[in-house]
């Protein structure tokens, strides 16, 4: 892996105003792939969660602002997550790490299901590997999508991980969490004791998240364990961070390339790549032939966004996972980084009904639609 370039705290601007020149990326307002309630959304964003002042503070090892912005974070999207869930059941559920700590999990059922055994979905929440909790309202909006969708989708439960997060805890804390979570439920009896179908379990992210679940799921087939499918909404996935996409989509403040950069410094640190895990992976190896080669490797669905930095990485894992045969449709929504699949309501009804259509696979039923 070559490094990325330094990013210089000094050179930071104000990118939806500033003019571009040569060499330098498109600004929002001209950007061919954003739009003006794109546009008007990133305007306002840093006001609510100033990614890039906080990446300035923690470059200089202040990190008051990161813990600051979890917890406005956490409370923010966590009324919306409960609002989302307020008819569901909800079970805590409390996991042994290897090292005796304690993961947690969210796990929701759906009105009306009772007592049968659900499939389930195994969600990692986004936020850079550095931010966000299991009450984020990202994957709570798609889970109601879902359970809305009766003649589509069966009734799916949804388990949400408390994955642990750098800097405090770097690589491979986050997918050994994921890993954990999905050796619990695919005990027969104890998925049964909690309503849960053992052999219809689906893995699915958003973002970093989404990194964290093509680890698990990859390392899951590399050991014999079943996962149905997987589900990877804009997939945060090479370390190396200096895509195509990052040059051409870098004036987002959505998703600012100086706060992915530092987030991959101080989740999976260069100076530790060769050496921090042989069990899960990370771009370029997760995408290799002999990784992706394995009969048991899920089915996927991948989700990239126009005007997002991460485009380039997850376009290219969907074109490995293609020529893997394991690629269930790859899906590329208008517009910026976790906007686009909302904005945009053609690719978001494309990705809802594939997905569907592989709960529809997992659970016994026969699928529809054609891959993409």
């Amino acid at each position: 892996l070559e490094p990325w370039p330094v990013v210089s705290v000094n050179s930071m601007r104000i990118p939806f105003l500033s003019p571009p020149t040569d060499g330098e990326e498109t600004p929002l307002w001209r950007h061919p792939e954003v739009g003006l309630i794109d546009w008007l959304i990133q305007l306002s964003f840093p006001l609510l969660l100033p990614l890039e002042r906080m990446t300035t503070a923690a470059l200089s090892g202040d990190l008051s602002l990161l813990l600051e912005l979890r917890g406005k974070m956490d409370q923010r999207d966590g009324v919306q997550h409960d609002s989302v869930f307020s008819e569901w059941r909800l079970t805590l559920l409390q996991m042994s790490r290897a090292d005796g700590s304690t993961l947690e999990a969210r796990l929701y059922h759906p009105p009306g299901s009772g007592d049968t055994l659900l499939p389930v979905v195994l969600w990692f929440h986004g936020g850079g590997y550095t931010l966000s909790t299991a009450r984020d309202s990202h994957g709570a909006t798609f889970a109601a999508e879902l359970a809305a969708m009766v003649a589509e989708a069966p009734k799916v439960a949804w388990l949400s991980v408390e994955y642990r997060l750098a800097p405090e805890h770097p690589f491979p804390a986050a997918p050994l969490d994921g890993a954990t979570a999905l050796e619990y439920i695919c005990d027969a009896s104890r998925a049964a004791s909690i309503k849960i179908d053992s052999s219809a379990i689906h893995v699915a992210g958003a973002s970093a998240g989404a990194g964290v679940a093509a680890a698990v799921a990859t390392d899951a087939a590399r050991r014999g364990v079943a996962v149905r499918s997987l589900f990877l909404d804009e997939p945060c996935l090479d370390p190396r961070a200096n895509s195509a996409s990052f040059a051409v989509n870098s004036a987002t403040t959505i998703a600012p390339v100086a706060w992915l950069r530092w987030s991959w410094s101080v989740y999976y640190p260069f100076e530790h790549a060769d050496a921090v895990s042989d069990r899960f992976f990370v771009l370029p190896r997760l995408a290799e032939p002999d990784v992706l080669g394995s009969p048991a490797h899920p089915t996927t669905l991948v989700i990239t966004a126009s005007a997002d930095p991460l485009r380039a990485e997850g376009a290219a894992y969907a074109e490995a996972l293609r020529a893997a045969g394991k690629l269930e449709a790859h899906i590329e929504a208008k517009g910026s980084h976790v906007i686009a699949l909302t904005l945009d309501k053609e690719a978001r009804r494309r990705a809802l009904t594939a997905w569907a259509a592989l709960l529809h696979r997992g659970a016994g039923r026969e699928g529809s639609g054609p891959r993409e």
